[in-house]
């Protein structure tokens, strides 16, 4: 099957999964689960979402296939040179 076709089926999927989720965090599984499935190409599939109140500002993984990771987020290099300083004292 020729990759834009599989592609056009999965967004096909994807867009009846929209309609069907009675949530947010559902929709996000059922279309991890489908393109896990489906784009092999693919090692790694999932959604990276804020977490609410986290200081300092955090990413953390929602719904996914593959390795479970977290990660910092700096707002600039400044912030960034600032923390590592505080980090090597």
């Amino acid at each position: 099957m020729p990759v834009a076709t599989r592609i056009e089926e999965v967004r096909n999927e994807v867009s009846g999964h929209g309609q069907a989720a009675p949530t947010a965090k559902d929709l996000m599984e059922s279309m991890v689960k489908l393109l896990h499935e489906r784009m092999l190409k693919y090692n790694w599939v999932g959604f990276y979402m804020f977490e609410l109140g986290a200081k300092p500002p955090m990413l953390a993984l929602g719904p996914f296939a593959g390795a479970m990771t977290r990660i910092l987020v700096f707002h600039s290099t400044r912030e960034f040179a600032a923390r590592r300083r505080r980090a090597d004292k």
